[in-house]
């Protein structure tokens, strides 16, 4: 995110850096190779550049091209090359596809590890506070416990001291 900052507006714009070169396909494979390793760890997109040609003829395709008319070779050898062009397009963009849903998959794997780990410890977090609610309010009803009965035998002490001086009020009024 960092370098992402830093970096020149200019340079997030990547569809400017596919420029034609001498070397045709591979040279745009190359460009496309180089984007995929500035996408980061865990992409990883192989590219083909050969298409793999299954084919059960003992012949090798185009073998009986070098029999036709010039026009119509070529015209063979156009459509074929347009034909493996599309294949590898077809290939290389499936093979994009493919790394860029497995790595989101490995992100909301690795965001919901997380969350869950979080969760998780804003339960423990929980759990212990309301323990700790629940301690302190034992140890605040103890206290207050203690100071009722201290005041309970403060208040009976208080009764019968009213009581020997209401006795002793008496016996003055009486003798008196």
């Amino acid at each position: 995110m960092d370098r992402a900052v830093e970096q020149k507006p200019d340079e997030h714009r990547r569809a400017d850096r596919f420029e034609p070169d001498t070397n045709g396909l591979g040279g745009v494979l190359d460009q496309v190779s180089t984007l995929l390793e500035e996408l980061g760890e865990g992409f990883a997109a192989s590219l083909t550049r050969l298409r793999e040609i299954t084919s059960i003829s003992p012949f090798p395709e185009g073998f009986f091209d070098r029999f036709l008319p010039a026009g119509a070779r070529k015209k063979r050898i156009l459509n074929r090359l347009s034909s493996d062009i599309e294949a590898l397009v077809v290939q290389n963009v499936e093979n994009i596809r493919w790394a860029a849903l497995q790595n989101l998959d490995r992100s909301i794997r690795r965001f919901a590890s997380a969350l869950e780990n979080r969760l998780e410890e804003t339960v423990e977090l929980t759990r212990g506070a309301v323990e700790l609610a629940h301690r302190r309010r034992k140890q605040r009803e103890e206290t207050v416990q203690a100071e009722l009965q201290r005041l309970e035998l403060g208040g009976t002490k208080l009764a019968n001291l009213e009581e020997l001086l209401v006795q002793f009020a008496t016996q003055e009024s009486t003798n008196g």
